[in-house]
């Protein structure tokens, strides 16, 4: 083993040793939840140190870890592992498969929901949309002229004005439904998913389906409500999936975390679901709003890479040529900081410091230790440097 090495493993029996935190409850709930959904998907979450004990500098820490080239590809592994679990939960909470959320999927999702409610055409009694439901959407007319600081357009108040009129009437026919849910979700999906759409009109539209389906619901059939309410839950999860999924197919949990606390609240009780699959993407989506760090790719470490190498291979150089004036001991410690940093990064990652880094409360969990940490793979690195030139 290399003296670059060497001095890693040292350094990471030195963390696993002498830093721990008191796991907080509320985040050990959000751990064990979010593992419990994945496992239901057929994986695991991969976790580090911060967070598993919670701590705030160790997760600062694991943040930069993830821009420095010597221990970015690990960590993108970790969080590319962890954003295909949730990828997953996004596509089975609206009835698809797969790893990766694509144009496809979501199209496919559009269509599939919408089918399913074509039974209802057939239903003879009147699908009672009332005053409460003009009154909702209403309210999103009136949220959507204030996102955008205008009266309320003229797309937006057709709709508006068919649903007082239904109500006024006493409801719509099962056909009627059919018709108009088809061509809100169709114009929603339009809206949503073109390049030149307008966002905030595709969730007023989808807030106009959901209302038509809650009052379909009240007249369901017989032993069916509970496929029918599936459904509905179903595409109330393609709203946000289809807000929050990036161009790379991944879903943004941080942000899908930051709505549905505003918006949905269940989510913010922290109730279950009625049903496991939307369960299941609220707890990964929870997780992935605690735990950052490890889900999602911020994009930052190609960014980073050539300043960061150049600054430790010349560290590294330089100690060693102090130490010894040899050239060949500058090339050696140039080589060796970054070895030591990387064999840092495998100690502290390695499973058999995990146990070590939930011992109960060594350290306050905003007390300095990222920093501190910091400094240690830094000289950790700079010290097996030297001694590698001093043996030359």
């Amino acid at each position: 083993m290399g003296a670059g090495g060497a001095s890693g493993q040292m350094l990471g029996r030195y963390i696993a040793k002498g830093v721990g935190a008191q796991l907080d409850d509320f985040e050990k709930q959000t751990i064990d939840a979010a593992q419990k959904a994945a496992k239901r998907l057929g994986g695991k979450l991969k976790l580090t140190p911060g967070a598993r004990t919670g701590h705030e500098g160790m997760q600062g820490m694991e943040e930069s870890m993830k821009s420095f080239p010597m221990t970015a590809r690990r960590m993108h592994r970790i969080t590319d592992h962890n954003q295909k679990i949730l990828n997953q939960a996004a596509l089975r909470a609206i009835g698809q498969d797969g790893k990766q959320i694509t144009p496809n999927h979501i199209g496919k999702a559009y269509r599939d929901l919408g089918r399913k409610f074509d039974d209802f055409r057939n239903v003879q009694e009147p699908i009672p949309v009332s005053m409460a439901d003009a009154r909702r959407m209403q309210r999103a007319a009136d949220e959507y002229a204030e996102e955008w600081g205008v009266e309320v357009p003229a797309r937006v108040g057709n709709t508006l004005r068919r649903f007082y009129e239904a109500a006024r009437g006493g409801g719509i026919s099962g056909r009627e439904y059919v018709t108009q849910r088809s061509k809100l979700s169709k114009r929603a999906y339009k809206q949503m998913t073109s390049e030149g759409g307008d966002r905030e009109l595709g969730l007023y539209l989808h807030e106009a389906v959901d209302t038509l389906d809650d009052a379909a619901l009240r007249v369901a059939p017989k032993g069916r409500y509970d496929e029918y309410a599936r459904v509905r839950d179903q595409y109330r999860n393609l709203k946000e999936v289809t807000r929050f999924v990036d161009k790379k197919g991944n879903l943004r949990g941080p942000a899908m975390a930051t709505r549905l606390a505003q918006k949905d609240a269940r989510y913010q009780r922290g109730d279950s679901p009625q049903f496991q699959e939307t369960s299941d993407l609220h707890d990964l989506v929870r997780f992935a709003g605690q735990h950052q760090p490890i889900v999602g790719d911020s994009g930052t470490a190609t960014r980073a890479s050539l300043p960061l190498i150049g600054t430790t291979m010349a560290g590294g150089g330089g100690a060693g040529y102090m130490l010894t004036q040899s050239p060949t001991a500058a090339v050696t410690g140039a080589l060796a900081v970054p070895a030591a940093v990387k064999g840092a990064q495998g100690a502290y990652l390695s499973p058999m410091a995990q146990p070590f880094m939930t011992f109960p409360g060594l350290l306050g969990r905003s007390s300095g230790a990222a920093r501190q940490m910091e400094r240690l793979m830094q000289g950790a690195g700079a010290g097996a440097a030297g001694l590698i030139g001093a043996d030359n």
